[in-house]
């Protein structure tokens, strides 16, 4: 028995006719610009063609020759679609084309959710990246304000034990030593007093200045960055050690005039002081008053 041919489907008889009006109406345009040409050059015959004129039937010219390659175009579409046609009259094979072209559109729309799922996590990952870093941030701020509070509970601890020490309480003592004083102030020791080559107490110019007094009298202030730094943790106590040491134990005694942001490194200097063996008086200085010089009448009290 012999089998019918299967009729083409809508899709292949839309562009059959898209082609054939397409073909159609080229031709029509290429039988206008032919009788519009006849019809220039009977027009133009009796005269000189002028320049104008020549430019036109050049322009027709070749929208004549890209008509013709249009149309040969045209020609070998209409054959591939005939083959086509050919190809696709089994019901299997437009089964298999339609079938190829649903999975192509679910291809392409799994490869849009896959993008746009990409651009999420990139998003989610940029947005991860910067909550790292404002954690980072904030956790040195953290640490820098914890060291900030240690080294601030150790200074309050400092001067907690020296101004309110109870279980042993200093024992005083009257002496007739000749006192050397010192300045503690902003943490840095200056003495008053030093030697010179022959074993004398001169005045030290180089952490003191003596100033007089309009009012009258004189009075001593420490220099400002001038001394020796007092470590709070005792560790230079070595140094504190040899700047004491340029006086004899036996003969002096140290007063201390401490101001009141240097009460945290008294108790190095004290350490210090009690180690080498001399007897010292404490002297809680305020900022704003004054240290004169005058001979000393009565006997010191000492520790």
């Amino acid at each position: 028995m012999s089998r019918r041919a299967a009729p083409s489907g809508d899709s292949l008889d839309l562009l059959l006719d898209t082609i054939c009006n397409t073909f159609g109406g080229i031709l029509f345009i290429a039988m206008l610009v032919v009788i519009l040409t006849n019809q220039m050059s009977r027009e133009s015959a009796p005269t000189e063609p002028t320049a104008q004129n020549s430019r036109a039937l050049r322009t027709m010219r070749g929208q004549l020759s890209e008509s013709d390659a249009m149309l040969t175009k045209l020609r070998h579409a209409m054959r591939q679609k005939e083959d086509l046609e050919r190809q696709f009259a089994d019901p299997e094979s437009r089964e298999l084309l339609t079938t190829l072209h649903e999975l192509d559109d679910d291809t392409t729309s799994m490869i849009m959710d896959r993008n746009g799922k990409l651009a999420n996590v990139a998003d989610s990952q940029a947005d991860l990246i910067e909550s790292a870093r404002e954690l980072e941030r904030l956790t040195q701020m953290l640490a820098e304000a914890q060291l900030g509070l240690e080294q601030e509970k150790q200074v309050l601890q400092n001067e907690t034990a020296l101004r309110s020490r109870t279980s042993q309480t200093p024992k005083q003592r009257a002496t007739q030593k000749t006192p050397v004083a010192y300045f503690l102030k902003a943490g840095r020791l200056c003495a008053v007093a030093k030697k010179d080559e022959n074993g004398a107490a001169v005045p030290n110019d180089d952490e003191v200045r003596f100033v007089a007094d309009p009012a009258g009298g004189k009075y001593v202030e420490p220099i400002e960055n001038a001394g020796l730094p007092i470590a709070v943790d005792g560790s230079n106590s070595e140094q504190i050690a040899e700047k004491l040491s340029s006086f004899e134990k036996e003969k002096n005694y140290l007063s201390i005039l401490v101001y009141k942001d240097s009460f945290g490194n008294f108790e190095s200097l004290k350490n210090e002081m009690i180690r080498s063996g001399f007897e010292y008086q404490l002297v809680p200085f305020p900022d704003g008053e004054k240290a004169y010089i005058g001979d000393q009448t009565e006997p010191a009290l000492v520790q």
